[in-house]
């Protein structure tokens, strides 16, 4: 389908006003499949201490953003988004924002394309388990905290345990787009 360019511009101008919206499109955009809204949350929380310090609270599930969860909601809303297979996907006016973001050379599609190329080996439970051990204070009120300790203590992150990581070691591959593996 083919979108008026003077939409997609105004979408565009809408989006660089709320930089959650932009983020969240651009991280569902990062991945060939759909994205749960936990994933979402962990991916933001981690692109927010890489570039912006987050905007993330502690939360019964570790570091959650209400202007995240308010961003994923909208933007299915508006039509930007779609739920496939109980995650997020971008829709075809999605995927039209997305590519004209891609040919601006748009500082945060590119970021997240990073961040993507990082995270892409890492399941979503083994994700939020990296993100309690190396962001602690965000999961100060974690109800499932315990739960994870097993999984943190037996990830090897590219060769190395996840406990002998430091988080600026962690936010260097994600700022360079260095791919981690995971063996548990």
């Amino acid at each position: 389908m083919d979108y008026e360019s003077e939409m997609i511009e105004d979408f565009i101008v809408d989006l660089k006003d709320t930089k959650t919206d932009l983020l969240v499109l651009c991280l569902i955009d990062s991945r060939d499949r759909p994205m749960l809204k936990t994933r979402i949350q962990k991916e933001a929380l981690i692109f927010n201490q890489v570039y912006t310090k987050s905007e993330h609270e502690p939360y019964y599930f570790g570091g959650y953003s209400d202007d995240i969860d308010e961003s994923y909601s909208s933007l299915s809303d508006i039509g930007l988004l779609r739920t496939e297979n109980k995650g997020y996907v971008l829709s075809g006016f999605g995927k039209a924002i997305v590519k004209a973001l891609d040919e601006r050379d748009d500082e945060t599609f590119r970021r997240s394309e990073l961040l993507n190329k990082a995270l892409a080996n890492i399941d979503d439970r083994s994700l939020v388990a990296i993100t309690y051990s190396l962001f602690p204070k965000l999961a100060e009120k974690s109800i499932i905290a315990e739960s994870l300790n097993p999984l943190i203590n037996k990830l090897i992150m590219n060769g190395k345990p996840l406990s002998d990581w430091t988080r600026e070691e962690f936010i260097d591959c994600v700022r360079k787009g260095t791919p981690i593996t995971l063996a548990a």
